[in-house]
């Protein structure tokens, strides 16, 4: 377990610093090409990237770091079980980095702009917990595409990305089409985030329920 979190984790802070230097050319080109008089409107949209980044990058990396590594890791001897638990590790790790690469945006995005962080307390407590949701979903989607073969781990792309289509889709449309709509949403949003206990309940519970299927499907999965 402790070899395969060791390795795990070794690429899930490779990439983590991928995504760091990706945040921060954002950052700097933003910075570079906004006037003052836009500086409200840049800074929302820094922030907006990054919580955008912090849902779907830990969810697309479990999704296609996983069936690369298991049969590798396999291979070498390591259990499922050892495999299991050592991806937990590194699964922590994953969203413990994305946290606190979308609060270095969010800090940069203030120090920069001037302006008041959109997620802090509560709210950004919130955040983290939706962040290592989507990495348990990330994690379940990819031993779900793993047990059922190579035309699972295809339509576990599709279908997500089809999600995220239509959840983009139907978010721009109302915000073009709503007027104050935006505002409304991110209002509800925050406050949505800032209900830390049955936030905190509700995540807590999925991701024990999405562990255990994971270890369900970890025992069945062969290698290719």
């Amino acid at each position: 377990m402790i070899r395969t979190a060791r390795y795990l984790s070794w690429i899930v802070w490779q990439y983590l610093f991928g995504i760091f230097g990706f945040g921060a050319l954002t950052i700097a080109l933003q910075a570079l090409v906004t006037p003052p008089a836009e500086a409200e409107f840049a800074a929302g949209c820094i922030v907006g990237i990054a919580f955008s980044m912090a849902l779907l990058f830990p969810t697309l990396l479990q999704l296609s770091m996983l069936p690369v590594y298991l049969p590798l890791c396999l291979s070498m001897g390591v259990t499922r079980r050892g495999f299991f638990w050592g991806a937990q590790i590194a699964k922590l790790h994953l969203a413990l980095g994305i946290a606190a690469i979308f609060e270095l945006m969010q800090i940069a995005a203030q120090l920069i702009f001037g302006l008041p962080a959109l997620f802090y307390g509560s709210s950004l407590a919130g955040v983290c917990m939706t962040v290592v949701l989507c990495t348990a979903v990330g994690e379940t989607a990819s031993f779900i595409g793993m047990r059922f073969g190579r035309r699972g781990i295809t339509a576990m792309f599709i279908f997500i990305g089809l999600a995220a289509g239509i959840l983009g889709a139907a978010i721009g449309f109302m915000s073009a089409h709503g007027g104050d709509t935006t505002g409304i949403q991110i209002d509800t949003l925050i406050e949505g985030l800032s209900n830390t206990p049955l936030l905190g309940a509700v995540v807590l519970a999925l991701v024990i329920v999405l562990a255990g299927v994971d270890a369900a499907l970890c025992r069945r999965i062969t290698a290719w």
